[in-house]
């Protein structure tokens, strides 16, 4: 498998927008100064276990925090006591991913990380009894 680099990935244009006016701002100048200054984070498979403990402790250290799944589980009211956000979105999706993207650099100006953390038991059992679409589906996430 080819590494990908972030300038190979189909990135929101608005998260374009926003890198390229930081590197050609004139020096001196804040591109952020329209944000508190604290640092945004996206945690996908936040509705529990490692994903929901990673979007806590992120926001205990200063983060603003968009948690997303693809079903909400307890992720809404963990996103409200910790000051964040909850979406949902399937990562299957690159639309989907495209709009958690946009709604961090929306509504808090910036993205400086994502954890990938959604995943799933995957295709158990023996090859054979694998369907071709569940392995697909597997990979995919």
């Amino acid at each position: 498998m080819d590494r990908v680099g972030i300038s190979s990935l189909h990135i929101s244009p608005r998260l374009t927008n926003v890198a390229a006016a930081a590197e050609n701002a004139p020096e001196g100048e804040n591109i952020m100064a329209q944000t508190d200054g604290r640092r945004v984070a996206i945690v996908t498979g936040a509705a529990g276990g490692i994903g929901m403990a990673t979007g806590r402790k992120l926001a205990q250290d200063g983060f603003r925090v968009i948690l997303s799944d693809l079903h909400e589980g307890d992720a809404g009211s963990v996103a409200d006591q910790i000051g964040g956000l909850f979406q949902q979105a399937d990562v299957t999706s690159e639309e989907q991913v495209a709009a958690l993207v946009d709604r961090a650099v929306t509504d808090f100006g910036r993205l400086d990380v994502i954890v990938n953390n959604a995943g799933q038991a995957g295709a158990l059992g023996p090859l054979v009894d694998v369907t071709a679409e569940y392995w697909r589906r597997t990979m995919a996430v």
